[in-house]
């Protein structure tokens, strides 16, 4: 049964963490979702590096830590293409934004890194729509993690 981690800055207010989670959970009714935490500050990758670094490594191999936290968006970089990573390390698999956060978590553990084929257009479609894109990905992660990184057209970074 693979477990999925979830760490957001989404807050517990609306709908979009129970349409991810019921998404998810819709793909793969198998997959056990373990919430971390939802009520970090909107783009602090290092309270969201501080709370991961100090619980991942008590969840067995294997597991998928996703990150639901964006860089911090400027209205200089509002247009820039984000990359998307999945990054494992000591058995362990993170997928999120290419923010940082990753070495913030690792420091200079070895780690593989991976580049998602995601084309986000987070400012040209609505919340919904860019969840469904990640989850897509997660259901891409599954196959991944079972055939060993064979055929996913994932990108070697």
């Amino acid at each position: 049964m693979p477990i999925i981690t979830l760490t957001t800055d989404w807050g517990l207010r609306d709908h979009y963490l129970a349409s991810f989670k019921g998404e998810l959970m819709s793909r793969s009714p198998d997959i056990q979702l373990v919430d971390i935490s939802h009520e970090i500050e909107h783009f602090d990758i290092l309270q969201a590096s501080f709370v991961i670094r100090n619980c991942f490594e008590k969840f067995p191999k294997g597991t998928l830590h996703f990150i639901g936290i964006a860089g911090n968006i400027t209205e200089k970089n509002k247009n820039d293409q984000r990359n998307f990573l999945v990054v494992k390390s000591n058995g362990h698999y993170f997928i999120g934004e290419d923010s940082g956060i990753f070495s913030l978590i690792l420091g200079e553990t070895d780690k593989e890194i991976f580049r998602l084929p995601v084309a986000e257009e987070r400012f040209g479609c609505s919340g919904t729509v860019f969840l469904r894109k990640i989850i897509n990905q997660i259901t891409k992660i599954e196959d991944f993690l079972i055939l060993n990184y064979d055929s996913t057209g994932m990108g070697y970074c």
